[in-house]
Parts: C-alpha cells; sequence; structure tokens
C-alpha cells in the first residue's frame, strides 16, 4: 500500500491518510492509476464492525473510489460484511462505478 501511496497527491501525509478511510480510499485510487500508468484507477475499501458476524448487510463502511483523467469518482456504503452475499454486493456496485465512470454518467 505504502508503494501505491507514493503516486498519490500526497505521498508525504500517509500517516494522515492512514487515519481518514475515505480520504485513504480516494489517494489508493489515484496511486493505482499512476503507479500502473492506466486509464483508470479503482480502490475499494471495507471496514466491517468486528463486533457483528452477520453475511448479508452487515454494519460497515465501504468506500469505492475511481480515478480518471476528470477527477476521482466514489461512493460510500453503509454496509461491509464479510460474508458472500456482501462481498458480492461490493464487488457489484465496484464494477457499476467503473461502468458509469466509462460512460460519463457520473
Amino acid at each position: 500500500m505504502r508503494r501505491v501511496l507514493q503516486h498519490c497527491r500526497y505521498p508525504d501525509r500517509v500517516a494522515e491518510l492512514l487515519k481518514d478511510d475515505a480520504a485513504l480510499t480516494e489517494e489508493l485510487a489515484l496511486g493505482i492509476r499512476a503507479h500502473s500508468q492506466a486509464d483508470l484507477g479503482l480502490a475499494v475499501r471495507a471496514i466491517p464492525d468486528p463486533t457483528r458476524a452477520t453475511q448479508n448487510l452487515s454494519p460497515g463502511k465501504t468506500y469505492m473510489a475511481v480515478a480518471d483523467e476528470q477527477g476521482i469518482h466514489k461512493r460510500d456504503y453503509n454496509f461491509a460484511g464479510r460474508g458472500n452475499p456482501d462481498l458480492t454486493r461490493i464487488t457489484m456496485y465496484a464494477l457499476n462505478l467503473v461502468r458509469r465512470t466509462l460512460e460519463g454518467t457520473l
């Protein structure tokens, strides 16, 4: 992660970014795009509630960001379970964010 963050907007503020999950996800998307020399960079960070073990719509926070030449497109969700239903939902939402970025409909 630190190697990717060397390519973000604020490589000297990594310690601060590690405390802010939303900002970290945005910077990871930018860093992934720059490090891989790609047109898009996608970052997804899910932080489940450690006290809950439900398989579907488990509480927590999920952050997604796609970086392209126009900037950062992001979404936040209030679920972050470890089970297959939530992992599938996170994957579908991330792919939808990429699709909408490519279509220019954000």
